[in-house]
């Protein structure tokens, strides 16, 4: 029997500078495995491999983390200068650093690779289903 997602791998081209932003700013739990890089967010895992050839096309390849209290938490990323932003239709970035109580809004962030994050508040009905 399927019982969840055990953890996503991501690529990085800088490990110290993914292992910064994942531990220090957005306030992950990092795990050293060996050589190996992991933050756990909850009860899963996310696996941080570094490429430093790494190319990044833009996609809207990414995962998502329920966090409670959403907006305090937001803020205080934007203060640490992390742009937060919602997406059109088109995939086009929607600043959003100082509309962030819109209701139906989506929030997401890059990591320094490029990699996408979206934020989702832990009250959010839609993944309650």
């Amino acid at each position: 029997m399927i019982s969840g997602i055990n953890h996503v791998t991501i690529v990085v081209n800088n490990k110290p500078e993914a292992e910064n932003f994942y531990c220090n700013v957005l306030g992950f739990r990092k795990l050293q495995v060996g050589k190996s890089l992991w933050v756990k967010i909850g009860d899963q895992y996310i696996h941080i491999n570094e490429n430093p050839n790494l190319l990044r096309l833009d996609t809207f390849h990414h995962f998502a983390i329920e966090i409670n209290n959403l907006i305090p938490y937001l803020k205080n990323l934007i203060k640490n200068n992390i742009e937060i932003f919602d997406l059109d239709n088109n995939m086009t970035k929607l600043d959003i650093n100082t509309n962030l109580d819109k209701p139906g809004r989506t929030y997401f962030a890059h990591d320094p690779a490029g990699n996408l994050i979206e934020f989702i508040d832990s009250f959010n009905q839609f993944f309650k289903q």
